[in-house]
């Protein structure tokens, strides 16, 4: 493939519903994952396994689209006691995952007793607001869309591409000491002092 190349995108599962959970909003998800993802209903509840509980709080880059059918948004890991209470640091590409007081209908937006579903799709950063990013397959009220812990709820897992490892707790490329380099830097001439001349005319 070249830049330039043309192509021929073949969508599968664009505007799918669950009729029974009408509440419930559906985005970049096919009829294949939900039939491997291993929904199950309880009452009037639809329980999603998931790997990870997120705080919308700490979501960054990627707030202020008005859609999430393409892109993603981000999951901040600056905060040393955010990632440790959340267990951020085995997140693994592919892990889905839920979004506490996160709605996404129309765009990712903070909405308190709403959740949102999504999948890894990218990793870490360094750059301000992002983060490992998150594509969103479903949305809707905490009532009725409840996540549950299965540490296999991964793409890989549910479509048999490969065992899933352990998961491992890594440090975040923020939160890595920086290398030290077997030079050292020349010396560097004594710095010139100024000495700045006030006006007097200015009030200080």
């Amino acid at each position: 493939m070249n830049i330039g190349d043309r192509m021929q995108i073949y969508s599968c599962g664009l505007g799918l519903r669950l009729p029974d959970y009408p509440d419930i909003t559906v985005f970049n998800c096919s009829p294949a994952l939900l039939r491997n993802w291993g929904l199950r209903e309880s009452e009037t509840v639809l329980e999603v396994p998931v790997t990870h509980w997120i705080p919308a709080a700490i979501m960054g880059s990627g707030l202020g689209k008005n859609t999430v059918w393409r892109g993603d948004y981000d999951i901040q890991l600056f905060d040393e006691g955010v990632r440790q209470c959340y267990r951020l640091g085995s997140l693994r590409y592919g892990d889905l995952i839920a979004i506490l007081n996160a709605d996404t209908r129309f765009g990712p937006s903070y909405k308190q007793g709403r959740i949102t579903i999504g999948i890894i799709v990218h990793g870490d950063s360094t750059v301000s607001g992002h983060g490992p990013g998150v594509t969103s397959l479903l949305t809707g009220p905490a009532a009725v869309l409840r996540p549950v812990y299965d540490a296999n709820a991964n793409l890989a897992a549910r479509f048999g591409v490969r065992v899933l490892p352990p998961a491992r707790n890594f440090r975040p490329i923020t939160g890595r000491p920086r290398a030290r380099h077997a030079w050292s830097y020349p010396q560097l001439p004594a710095r010139t002092r100024y000495h700045l001349r006030l006006d007097p005319h200015v009030s200080r």
